[in-house]
């Protein structure tokens, strides 16, 4: 099932951009890890047991392709690596074009299975983080078979929070401040949908997260269930009925604005491993029982084939805007960050590609993926502290 690109009278949404076999990676940046530098963050913003590689060595090993009309994203199935050196070689997407508000419709034929040691994610983010925000639209880790939503923003600029009234799946954490009070520290506004029939499915299925400036919700459908409205490319969204996940009543462009769309899949990490803090004490402590390993690491390092099932099949990601507002796009080819990697590939800038609805920060680039992250030893804080008061 293709979605439609073209929107009709009958909706205030009309297409803005589409990404798939035909441009996906030229739209979207290769984050590149690097091993050199001393710095955790360069290898992996998440701290995890993954090496995340350019386009050129991904291509060649099989890790990203065009597959007829499919965009196939995965990891290294095949080597054993060393526990205590670099992790396992995976990628990392990261769009080139940056929106304000907009419907982000993403069309998966396979989605990664919950596997221990595996943290797939769809997300978006905006740098500075976390001044400019972070949207997850579709994240776990290890053999959760659940959905976690998570939103992010720098609280002294916006208060926002969720409410059990205005979504379906269950709360876990209210305040969207990444330094909350009576919160962890960038544990975010949260939330878990055991309901969601896409997740982890060898079919794929269909999510939606609709961005405007009083709200954010997030809807997701296996592809037997997808609105009429959107397989006609003509979204509704005020016929979908109750999101999964909202954000509604603040004042959403002081929280969140600039946002990248990216897609990556890593190992391990602060959230995926355990931590010395509360909130990811036990996450390994379930796989560990079931693998037989006490460590993430060494279970992600030892079992390549076990990841066989880690991978998206992207058909299309869809991005609609409101004819009404006049916001879109923000074209941007400039990456750039003292502390964090960005893709390096000149092959994928897309000057004169995009189109250009406002002005653009010229220093975007890819932060760190925090919804979910506790340090797990104190000196992560100081050296995470010290690469964002750098900026």
């Amino acid at each position: 099932m293709a979605l439609g690109a073209m929107a009709s009278d009958m909706s205030n949404y009309t297409f803005a951009a589409a990404y798939n076999h035909t441009n996906f990676f030229e739209k979207f940046g290769f984050f590149e890890s690097k091993l050199d530098t001393g710095s955790i963050y360069d290898v992996d913003p998440t701290g995890g047991y993954v090496q995340y590689q350019n386009r050129t060595v991904a291509e060649d090993m099989g890790l990203v392709a065009v597959q007829e009309t499919q965009v196939y994203i995965g990891v290294d199935t095949e080597k054993k690596y060393d526990p205590g050196a670099y992790g396992r070689k995976s990628v990392r997407l990261q769009s080139w074009d940056a929106f304000n508000h907009g419907l982000f419709v993403a069309n998966f034929t396979h989605l990664p299975k919950p596997t221990c040691g595996a943290w797939p994610a769809f997300w978006t983010f905006g740098w500075p983080w976390p001044d400019l925000g972070e949207f997850d639209i579709m994240e776990n880790w290890n053999s959760r078979d659940f959905n976690r939503n998570t939103a992010m923003i720098n609280g002294s600029q916006a208060t926002c929070g969720i409410k059990a009234t205005d979504m379906s799946s269950e709360i876990e954490s209210y305040n969207c401040d990444a330094h909350a009070p009576g919160q962890y520290w960038y544990q975010g506004c949260s939330s878990n949908n055991y309901n969601d029939t896409a997740f982890g499915s060898r079919e794929g299925g269909v999510y939606a997260l609709e961005w405007t400036g009083g709200h954010a919700k997030v809807w997701s459908w296996s592809h037997a269930d997808v609105p009429a409205d959107l397989v006609e490319g003509r979204p509704s969204p005020r016929d979908w009925g109750t999101p999964s996940y909202a954000i509604v009543g603040c004042d959403m462009d002081k929280g969140w604005r600039d946002q990248r769309i990216v897609l990556n899949i890593g190992f391990c990490g602060v959230a995926g491993q355990d931590g010395t803090q509360p909130y990811t004490k036990n996450h390994w402590g379930q796989c560990a029982a079931s693998t037989g390993y006490g460590s993430c690491t060494s279970y992600v390092a030892n079992n390549p084939g076990d990841f066989a099932n880690s991978y998206f099949l992207v058909k299309d990601i869809v991005v609609y805007r409101d004819a009404s507002v006049d916001a879109g796009i923000v074209s941007e080819n400039h990456y750039g960050h003292p502390t964090i990697p960005a893709p390096t590939s000149t092959a994928l800038d897309p000057s004169g590609t995009a189109r250009t609805i406002q002005a653009a920060d010229s220093s975007g680039t890819s932060p760190r993926h925090a919804s979910k992250v506790i340090f797990f030893i104190e000196s992560i804080f100081t050296v995470f502290g010290i690469a964002f008061t750098s900026v």
